[in-house]
């Protein structure tokens, strides 16, 4: 039997609580393992009653079960010996420490192909495992020791954002059929064209394959996908060069029609349009193409001028409404993650997946996940009605 709970999970709402919490999943994991996450968080920031009875609770449960349960508490080294030193009888029960090793980038680079395959149903291109590992190292070699295998999944899950991206695009019509559309690329991971030919080069075969003929696959991929950029299909170009024509046509018919109902009721007195030149004795005969091309001129110009005071009126709009003195402004999601912080298990915040969204309420407002951010540890979890009530926010 293999029982999971988190340290924090194990603590009451309410005075009363916390012990049979506590009793409940020892009994469960009686005659296998109880496997406690992140038990550092009993004595972060000092604990507090609840976070100590649950330590003495299971020191206790620990001394009466020696022989029919085994009792595991994870965490990071440096935090789990405060919560070691938090009680002297933690180091006497539980004198067996084992000091995991993190992952290396070749691992991680694994773990993550791994993760796209079992959850997105997503294959690596040929010689990506490669790049993905020296991509690690050299732009996320700082994280490894806080996310370990939480980097390779979030990794995978940036890399199915980008493809979804990728496959949207109207020009690459032609380049996502297929198996194409359910393989993940170097440009998926953000990793540039240098990196993947010194890795090919280095490492000279990858998954079974030769250097030069996964460098000879990468380039006619590349030329493929640039080729498209710039020049899209025919169709697209000929569906573009329709709408400018029917927009030039209607602006023209525009300006002809208004010309003509000028020139028709005599309108303004313009120099530009007297046909006569302030000579009563000329003959009044139909205007010239010169008279209609000054007329024109005017018209267009009149236009512009009337499109430039619709600008003025558009940017007047768009700045920020006003409530008395104060000024409501609109930050990003972003802004409003770094104003929310980090989780109170110190963790940073990771956008979940909405196809397949976790069966968590937000800590926030307690309502049903179906949306958000979860922590790097996957214990906290906020919604994105809760971070957009952050994204509004008030300056005297």
């Amino acid at each position: 039997t293999f029982v999971e709970r988190n340290a924090l999970a194990l603590k009451g709402q309410f005075v009363g609580q916390t012990a049979p919490t506590v009793i409940e999943a020892v009994k469960d994991a009686m005659g296998g393992c109880l496997f406690i996450d992140e038990a550092y968080a009993l004595a972060d920031r000092g604990g507090d009653k609840f976070s100590g009875e649950v330590v003495r609770t299971l020191l206790t449960e620990v001394e009466n079960h020696r022989t029919g349960l085994l009792v595991v508490l994870a965490g990071y080294a440096d935090k789990m010996d405060k919560l070691m030193d938090s009680d002297p009888g933690l180091r006497r029960r539980f004198s067996l420490v084992l000091q995991l090793e993190d992952y290396n980038p070749e691992e991680l680079a694994e773990i993550c192909e791994r993760a796209a395959a079992d959850r997105f149903k997503l294959s690596f291109a040929p010689g990506l495992r490669g790049a993905l590992a020296a991509h690690i190292q050299i732009q996320h070699g700082r994280e490894i020791k806080q996310h370990n295998g939480g980097l390779a999944v979030t990794l995978a899950e940036r890399a199915f954002r980008r493809l979804a991206t990728r496959l949207g695009d109207p020009s690459g019509a032609e380049a996502i059929s297929g198996q194409s559309s359910r393989e993940l690329l170097p440009e998926d991971f953000q990793i540039g064209d240098a990196a993947v030919a010194v890795v090919t080069a280095a490492g000279g075969t990858q998954q079974g394959q030769p250097s030069s003929s996964v460098s000879m696959k990468n380039s006619r991929r590349e030329a493929s996908l640039q080729e498209q950029r710039v020049n899209p299909p025919k169709r697209v170009r000929q569906a573009a060069l329709r709408d400018a024509v029917r927009g030039l046509a209607f602006e023209l018919m525009h300006s002809l029609e208004e010309a003509a109902t000028m020139m028709g009721t005599g309108g303004e007195e313009d120099d530009d349009l007297q046909l006569n030149d302030g000579d009563d004795s000329a003959p009044c005969g139909p205007p010239t193409r010169e008279d209609r091309g000054r007329a024109v001129a005017k018209v267009l110009a009149k236009a512009k001028e009337k499109e430039r005071e619709r600008e003025t009126v558009r940017e007047e709009e768009a700045l920020p409404q006003q409530e008395g003195e104060r000024v409501i402004e609109e930050v990003s999601t972003q802004e409003a993650l770094d104003h929310l912080g980090l989780c109170p298990a110190n963790f940073e915040w990771f956008e979940v997946n909405v196809a397949n969204p976790p069966d968590e309420n937000c800590g926030i407002c307690c309502y049903k996940l179906s949306d958000g951010y979860r922590c790097g540890g996957g214990t906290h979890f906020v919604c994105m009605g809760c971070i957009d009530a952050y994204k509004t926010r008030g300056h005297d």
